[in-house]
């Protein structure tokens, strides 16, 4: 199972307990996946998802907020596009009539406007409804990247309008959400670790917040482990060049008039790199008698380099 469909499973078992909440949450998954048309005088409405998360959620949000019976059909789809078409449908007219009411969809139903192209932001006002709302969203038209492969969550809008009022929603919050048109959708993302844990924080994932955070950490930890061996590696790997160049100005020194004609201080310093030809200049300090710094150790050895390129062979 995917990151993205663990998080759905724990969000499609919160049911909000407050009607306002409820009903803020039912107009995303609405605005994303819901339907109405006219039928034999009547107005039928309801969800239409392939998610069957997104199918349970609704048939819960709408049974707690209008109190009557749903009709649930599955339907499967054709032999290209796999797995099952979910449609819930109020079953009655005086419940498809208290669902259009309380979405705010009146007008919508006089002009026989079948798209649903935001959701009433009168039903926003509260911060617990407006997170409810991300909830909705996410469930219906939500996905998020394996933490341990790339931080990278999207939610999918069928419009420029109800992509702006999801930023606008997560604007409230502190998320900096940014958008991009993708096969004639705008997609609302967050590519940025700690926002994407605080929107999980928003709609109540706690369980995969925390799973998130420990990827996260785990992460940090083998990237800063690797920085660290990779910086070693490269130092070392200029410590032993640098030492090779050492040691072949000494033994050109030592072919053509031998260490003993150098000055004491060169002297000590080429005897030294003799006997330790992998350590670094400030070890190699260390080890002389009195110890010498690494500055010290270092124009020693530069001023043997000028001697072995004046006495050319």
């Amino acid at each position: 199972m995917s990151f993205s469909q663990r998080v759905k499973e724990e969000t499609a078992k919160i049911i909000p307990e407050a009607r306002h909440c409820a009903l803020a949450e039912l107009a995303a998954v609405f605005t994303t996946s819901g339907f109405f048309y006219p039928e034999e005088g009547r107005t039928m409405i309801g969800i239409r998802t392939e998610n069957v998360l997104v199918a349970k959620a609704s048939f819960s949000l709408i049974k707690k907020l209008f109190g009557t019976s749903s009709r649930v059909s599955v339907k499967d789809r054709n032999q290209i596009h796999r797995g099952h078409l979910y449609t819930i449908t109020l079953a009655d007219a005086a419940g498809a009539g208290k669902m259009i009411r309380a979405l705010k969809l009146e007008d919508a139903v006089k002009r026989m406007d079948m798209s649903v192209t935001s959701a009433d932001r009168n039903l926003l006002q509260s911060e617990c409804c407006r997170k409810a709302f991300l909830r909705g969203v996410f469930l219906s038209a939500g996905s998020l990247s394996d933490p341990e492969k790339i931080y990278h969550l999207e939610l999918v809008a069928e419009n420029a309008e109800f992509a702006r009022e999801i930023c606008d929603v997560m604007a409230t919050f502190g998320l900096n959400a940014k958008t991009v048109e993708r096969k004639g959708r705008s997609v609302v993302y967050l590519k940025e670790g700690n926002q994407i844990v605080d929107f999980l924080g928003l709609i109540q994932a706690n369980v995969s917040l925390l799973n998130f955070e420990n990827t996260r950490v785990m992460k940090d930890v083998r990237n800063n482990v690797n920085r660290s061996v990779n910086c070693e590696t490269a130092n070392l790997g200029k410590t032993v060049t640098a030492g090779l160049k050492e040691l072949r100005d000494i033994e050109k020194i030592d072919r053509l008039f031998g260490l003993e004609a150098l000055p004491g201080p060169l002297r000590e310093a080429a005897y030294a790199r003799l006997q330790y030809p992998d350590v670094s200049l400030k070890e190699l300090g260390e080890r002389f008698d009195p110890p010498v710094g690494k500055s010290g150790v270092n124009h020693r050895m530069r001023r043997i380099h000028e001697i072995a390129e004046e006495e050319k062979l």
